[in-house]
Order: C-alpha cells, then structure tokens, then sequence
C-alpha cells in the first residue's frame, strides 16, 4: 500500500471581488492500483478564479495536468522524470482547471494505477479557477499512468472530462563490476602497470586488484580468488555502490616467469545480483644464466697477477707464480668455487665466497719449475641449493731449456 499526504492550498477569487485564502491541510493514507484507501475527505487547492462575465452561453469544459517529481512539498512542474535502479518515492499532482464557462459543485478524480483520488467530491469549481492535489506513491519499477477528471453538476448534467499523463522510468537493475589486477614492487602503491620485468632470481612483487562496480546495482559481498594466490575474499561483507570501487594488494615472491589471473564477484544474501569479472597479471622474470671465465697466467713476481700466459726460465728453471682469475659472466650468483690444477692439484674445494654477476677474483699459487710445464687448471662455480652452475679452464707454459751434453773426442798421439 502506498503511504502519501494531501496537502491543499485553496485560492478562490470570491463575489464582491474580495480576495478569500483558505490554507487547507490534511493527512490521509496512500492507495493501491487497484482504489484508494478510506481516507478522510480530501483537500484542493484553489488557484486564481474570474467570476463569470457576461452572459456567454454554457460551455462546460475542464482540462487535467498531470505531473510528477519527488519534492513531496511542491507540485511539481515535469511530466515525466528518470529514477535509479530500484526506483523511490514520487509526488504526482493533479491540476484541474475549469476552462469552460459554467461553475461546477462535483469533481473527481481518478488514477489508472493508484485508483480513485476523489469521487463527487463537493466543491465549487468556477470558471477560469484551478484546484490542485497531490498524491505519494512508491514507484520501484518504470511506470506510466493516466488519471482522468470529470466535473459536473448535480443531475449529472454539465459534465466535462479531461485526461492526462505522468511517466516515471526507473534505471534497469545492471549488476556488473570490473577487475583490473595490476603487479608491482612498492609496497605502498596499487602498481599501474599489469606486467613487471625481474632480473635473474626474481624477487618480492606486490599485486593489486581494483575492485570496480560499473553497474546500477549496489552489492554488500565480496569474493576474490586468484589462481595462484588462492582465496583473498571470501563474501566479505562490504557496500560496493554504483560507480565506487575498492582496492586490495597482495605480496608474493616470485622467481620465474609467471602469469596469473584472478576472479572477482560481487553479489547480495541470497545470492541475488551476481557479477563477476576477471583479469591477469605478468611478471617476467629474466632465465638464470650460469657462466664463467677462468683466466690462467703464469710470471716470476709473487706480489702481482701476472698478465701473460707463458713464461721463459733460465737453465735449470726456477721458482714462478701462477695466477688463476676467475669472472661471474652470468646474471646469477655463485657461491660454491671449486679449483683444480692438473699439475698442481686441488687449489680450492667449494670455496664459499659469492662471486655476483660480473665480479672477479684471482687467487696466486707458487710453484718450482725446472723442466719445461704445460699444465691446465679449471674452474667451477656453483650457486648453493640450485641447479645452476658453471666451468671453464684455461693453462700456463712454463719454458725451461735442456742441458746440452756435447760428444767426447779422444785425439790419439
């Protein structure tokens, strides 16, 4: 049923050409599309009258403006008006005018929807004068309803109707809502960007994801699912009105390449006004390359690593330093360094030192030659707990001349 409330201003121009204001309010109850509900005897209100003039022949006639609004204080001017989703509460106004030229004492009023307003309602409606009255009703779906007025004279005689219309269009029920997941690495930001670029090894990422309803439905639950991240909301309770949106991030490491989508859905208890919307986020992350470079150079200064990979000792040879340069050329860390020599032997066993991409180290042994020495060394670097590792082996020549043992002559006397 719907609840409304009469108010009535009546203004009538009286005989003797004196001005008489009558201020009449009353409060009734709504009515239904199908009648009105028992209501005390409703009120008009008066608009500006002429006193008949003259002795004109009897023309009866009336017209009807129906209007709508939804100030319930004014008798609103449009004819039709658009609502939300889920409609709301309307004022319509009925104004009467007498346009003809005979006087009537019997009004009424009736809606197509809301039914019978006023039924031979006694009033005195003069020619030129208007009256007047509003009803409320609730509008949730789009409606567009006539009302007729008749005024006539006891008998009846003189009777004179009139017509008209009101529309209301109520916002069709959408629900729909829009995921954008975004990837990052400030943790104090909804990242902008919904692919990242990570060097060798990964690292910590920070995910977003922009919740947005782009429907005319308000939702009050929340789900949030992402494939790899699994359940970050589950019918969380929150209002996500028409045109709002909300945002949550989530952190993980990640140290390969990886894509991955999420799901949002947006609903009401029920569950009513379902929507949902997905989206996906990258983060590249750059393939592990484990490589190195053994360098290997041989010289006679024990304080410097020498620069040339072959050297020249005296007769009988001599004490020379070998150098043994090792560069990370990868885009990975090696922690585990493993040395050999196949002249020299072991030199280091898993060494733990981190060799980061692009640093060197050399490391010097020294060693008595007296022949002439070819010898290789190889290097192999490994990053602890990983499959990535990486050799490479490079030699020294130490030169050192033979004796020379010339044949004995014996001459005979």
């Amino acid at each position: 049923m719907h609840t409304g409330r009469w108010v009535g201003l009546f203004t009538a121009l009286g005989l003797s050409f004196s001005l008489i204001a009558i201020l009449l309010v009353m409060t009734g109850g709504g009515t239904t599309a199908a009648g009105p509900d028992p209501t005390p005897t409703p009120v008009l209100h008066a608009g500006p009258g002429a006193q008949p003039a003259g002795r004109a022949p009897a023309a009866p006639a009336v017209a009807l403006t129906k209007t709508v609004g939804t100030d319930s204080s004014l008798c609103p001017t449009l004819q039709s008006i658009d609502l939300p989703a889920g409609g709301g509460q309307v004022t319509y106004c009925y104004s009467m005018r007498n346009t003809g030229t005979v006087p009537f004492s019997r009004l009424t009023l009736v809606d197509d929807q809301l039914g019978t307003i006023i039924s031979n309602f006694v009033f005195t409606l003069n020619p030129g004068a208007s009256v007047f009255i509003t009803r409320a009703a609730a509008i949730t779906v789009t409606t567009v309803n006539s009302a007729t007025f008749t005024a006539f004279n006891p008998g009846p005689t003189d009777i004179a109707s009139s017509s008209d219309k009101a529309t209301v269009k109520v916002a069709l029920s959408v629900p729909a809502v829009v995921l954008t997941k975004t990837v990052g690495t400030d943790p104090n930001l909804c990242a902008a960007d919904q692919s990242l670029d990570l060097p060798a090894g990964g690292g910590q990422v920070f995910y977003c994801y922009m919740m947005r309803n782009t429907g005319t439905v308000s939702f009050s639950r929340l789900t949030l699912i992402d494939d790899r991240l699994g359940t970050i909301l589950n019918n969380f309770p929150f209002t996500l009105s028409p045109g709002s949106s909300a945002f949550i991030t989530q952190t993980t490491t990640i140290t390969v390449t990886t894509v991955n989508s999420a799901t949002f859905t947006a609903f009401n208890p029920g569950p009513t006004d379902i929507a949902s919307s997905s989206d996906q986020a990258t983060v590249n992350v750059t393939p592990a390359l484990a490589s190195v470079v053994l360098t290997k150079t041989v010289g006679l200064d024990p304080a410097i690593c020498a620069t040339t990979s072959q050297v020249q000792l005296p007769l009988g040879g001599g004490p020379v330093t070998y150098c043994y340069q090792m560069t990370n050329t990868g885009n990975i860390d090696l922690n585990r360094l493993t040395l050999d020599d196949n002249r020299l032997g072991s030199i280091l066993a898993s060494f733990p030192f981190n060799l980061t991409p692009g640093a060197s180290a050399f490391i010097t042994v020294g060693a008595a030659i007296t022949r002439t020495t070819d010898n290789l060394a190889t290097f192999t670097a490994v990053q602890k707990g990983t499959p990535y590792g990486a050799e490479h082996s490079d030699r020294a020549q130490v030169l050192v001349p033979g004796q020379v043992f010339l044949p004995f002559i014996r001459r005979s006397g």
